[in-house]
């Protein structure tokens, strides 16, 4: 299993750079918001944020830098209880995750049995999953009414 970095936008900068894409700092805004959030967070979302750093940073940016991180791999896209999109660091993405419809606060699953259900998918059926996903969507205690 992979560690989670705390904050991995100084990487994810890197990671740019050697792609050949210039770090600009509309973008460095957009990378940094969703490097250091342990959140799920739709594209409108991270543009509110984002304008609270740098109110000229234009909603282009922060779906062009969505699309950027997406395709490097940086961040995943995750169902948000049926509504748009959002948006999780790549390394949260591959963990079961329960996701807060309202807020977007992610709860990593810190559960044996999904693992039990991979090797017990394998040893019936001799099926070898390559790539998984569970992702959860509801509302965090907080949220609730």
């Amino acid at each position: 299993m992979s560690t989670i970095q705390t904050n991995p936008a100084k990487a994810w900068a890197a990671e740019l750079t050697q792609h050949g894409y210039h770090v600009t700092m509309p973008r460095l805004v957009v990378i940094e918001l969703l490097a250091q959030k342990q959140q799920a967070l739709t594209a409108e979302q991270l543009f509110d944020l984002a304008q609270q750093q740098d109110a000229r940073l234009g909603r282009a940016t922060v779906y062009r830098t969505l699309e950027l991180l997406e395709k490097l791999h940086l961040v995943c896209r995750v169902p948000n209880g049926g509504r748009q999109h959002a948006y999780v660091r790549s390394e949260l993405a591959t963990q079961p995750l329960a996701i807060c419809e309202h807020c977007g606060d992610l709860l990593v699953i810190q559960s044996h049995l999904f693992e039990k259900l991979l090797v017990e998918l394998y040893r019936k059926s001799n099926f070898e999953v390559h790539d998984h996903s569970l992702h959860l969507s509801g509302i965090c205690q907080t949220c609730q009414p």
